[in-house]
Formats: C-alpha cells, structure tokens, sequence
C-alpha cells in the first residue's frame, strides 16, 4: 500500500499543468456534418479571440487567446469557411472567451466553455451573428487517472464542442436579402 501511495504522489508531484492541445481543439473536417454556407465559403477571416487565459503550470491547465485562435483558425480552413486572402474576405468574425467553468476536482470532470462569437460583415461593419455558445465536455477517470491531466482533457473537448457548434451555425446562417444584394455590388 505504501509503494502504491509512493508512486501516485511522485506522479502528481512530477506533472505540471499544460495548456490545451491546439490539434485537440480544432474541429476536423469529418466532425462537422453540414456543408459550408456558399455565402461564407472561404469568406470569413478572424479578427480578434480574447478573454483566453495563459497556463500556470504549478496551478491548472487554461486556454490561452493564441492557442485559441490557432484551433479556430484551423478549424474554419478544415469547414472551407476561413479566406485564404484575409484581409479581402468579406466576413470577420470575432470570439471571446467569456468563462472557462472548471471543477475544483472529481472523478468525472466537466468543464464548460461559454464563447461569444460575432460574425460582422468587413465593408458595412454590420453584425449578421452575434451568440453566446455555451459546451460542456466531461473527461473520466478513464481518460487519466491524473486530475489535472483530465482538466486539460475537458478543457480541450469543451472549446472543441464550441468551435464544432459555431461552425454549425454559421454553416446555417441564412443572410438577409439585403446583405446578399449588397455583396453584389
């Protein structure tokens, strides 16, 4: 018994928090069911991803704004939906993580991501998308026995479901006549 306690306190003692996994948060393009949206089809650019968090490696693991916005970036390009010429794209889109809720501790995690995200249009700045998407994503003792590697598990899963969910609805996104008319021009 003492060997066993030995061996699981050198284990916990010898990890440290990592942030999350970039390639564990972006949606692959197998992940999302629908087609994307032909107005937004290689239309939308990232302007800015805030309210990420840095890791402090002797605390828990976090997302940051960087590693953030590199899984939504990859993830747009995986939909087809993020523009290859940035700044010419007719679409901006806009996510801020508003609360990262993570337990204190348990066998089964579960943490939710809450994100805002605000799709404008470049040339009018009108807002065609604005939401908050809330996702949560529970890791297991099965996942790792270490707690603070299933932290960084649900972290990971809950902004993946998020930027999952977001591509959803943008793939969704009926855009008003209007806005159709004046892209034509």
């Amino acid at each position: 018994m003492y060997k066993v306690v030995l061996v699981l306190t050198s284990a916990l003692l010898a990890g440290c928090a990592s942030p999350a996994a970039i390639d564990k948060m972006t949606v692959k393009p197998a992940t999302h069911s629908s087609l994307p949206n032909a107005q937004l089809k290689e239309n939308v650019t990232i302007q800015s991803v805030s309210g990420g968090k840095s890791t402090n490696p002797l605390w828990v693991s976090k997302v940051g704004n960087d590693g953030f916005k590199l899984a939504l970036e990859e993830s747009l390009r995986n939909a087809m939906l993020l523009s290859n010429s940035g700044q010419s794209s007719k679409y901006t889109l806009d996510a801020k993580l508003l609360s990262l809720d993570q337990p204190v501790a348990g066998l089964d995690m579960t943490v939710t991501a809450a994100v805002e995200y605000t799709l404008t249009e470049r040339a009018t700045q009108k807002v065609l998308y604005s939401k908050i998407i809330s996702t949560p994503y529970t890791a297991t003792f099965s996942d790792s026995a270490i707690g603070f590697i299933r932290i960084k598990i649900a972290n990971e899963g809950a902004i993946h479901e998020n930027i999952r969910s977001v591509i959803e609805a943008l793939n969704q996104l009926k855009l008003s006549s209007d806005t159709i008319s004046m892209l034509a021009y």
